[in-house]
């Protein structure tokens, strides 16, 4: 049995508001750990680029690229560590910024204004709560009040959230909202075609684990559980098979409905040639890439293309 993201993160009453409040909270912990920590992601022999130095690596090219530029952040499903890293940066270089956050969760606004508001300025911050499947490049301008005419986009999809939508899907959204010379920012959690261990070490971290407890108390209540993660093959046309990792919480009785399976979160886990294939299927050229040194975890800066590859 599985939910979709509106279901999970949508609030609405005062319960699903602690939930997704709750939920933020632990996604905002776990990057606090990615960006502070010197070592995540490094080579079990401590060498290669850490998650911080490959973020940081990242914003460096992206600023090259965007110094004394006008620029407009938007961001899909937000969160505030990494975002006020990049946005910092983006400031001291842009000749102007602005940032609109797109998020189907209410609570992740205060934080947010906390964060950045206070870095682009109360005047450029806007957030729109809604589902970003349905919204275009017209509607920001619509809601927000303003042209993006003359003014580079910044799409951010961060802490691998693209992995949890279909790759034609995903990218049709991106195609939605940029134009040809802007910008995604896309972070990726890769699968290493001889060595999966990355994948469950993260799927069973405290935090992550208590964030899948979390959806199935605001939807069962304290109905006693096992949390797992499996791995599942999944067959793309032109791509092959691909790895999705799912996390469930088994039940040890089974719901009226008869299920006793509940999943939580599945996200997609391509190797390097894989993710590589799906850009050029979808019509989108990678500008710049670089992994971690585990090869863990990818950063990369795309933009879309004129058409889709046949």
């Amino acid at each position: 049995m599985s939910y979709s993201n509106s279901a999970k993160y949508a609030s609405g009453h005062s319960s699903s508001e602690t939930h997704t409040d709750e939920v933020f909270e632990r996604l905002q912990e776990i990057n606090y750990i990615g960006v502070t920590s010197k070592n995540l992601c490094r080579r079990a022999d401590g060498h290669g680029k850490s998650f911080r130095e490959s973020l940081d690596r990242t914003i460096e090219v992206l600023a090259v690229k965007l110094a004394g530029k006008d620029i407009t952040y938007i961001e899909l499903g937000p969160e505030p560590v990494k975002t006020y890293l990049i946005v910092s940066s983006l400031k001291k270089i842009a000749r102007s910024i602005r940032y609109v956050g797109i998020d189907i969760n209410a609570s992740s606004r205060v934080s947010m204004q906390r964060h950045i508001g206070g870095v682009v300025g109360e005047s450029n911050f806007y957030y729109l709560i809604g589902d970003y499947f349905n919204i275009n490049f017209s509607d920001v301008q619509s809601e927000v009040g303003f042209s993006l005419e003359g003014s580079t986009v910044i799409l951010t999809s961060l802490g691998s959230q693209e992995g949890n939508e279909h790759p034609e899907f995903i990218h049709s959204v991106y195609r939605r909202l940029t134009r040809p010379d802007d910008l995604i920012i896309s972070e990726l959690q890769l699968l290493k075609t001889l060595n999966h261990f990355p994948v469950f070490e993260f799927s069973h971290l405290p935090l992550w684990r208590s964030v899948s407890e979390s959806f199935r108390s605001r939807l069962f209540g304290e109905k006693s559980s096992e949390y797992g993660t499996v791995l599942v093959p999944l067959v793309f046309d032109k791509v092959g098979v691909v790895q999705c990792a799912v996390s469930t919480e088994r039940f040890f009785e089974p719901l009226p409905n008869g299920a006793d399976v509940l999943i939580s979160n599945f996200c997609l886990k391509y190797t390097s040639a894989q993710l590589a294939a799906i850009r050029h299927v979808n019509g989108f050229d990678i500008v710049f890439s670089v992994k971690t040194g585990d090869e863990a975890v990818v950063f990369q800066l795309i933009t879309p293309g004129t058409d889709v590859k046949q």
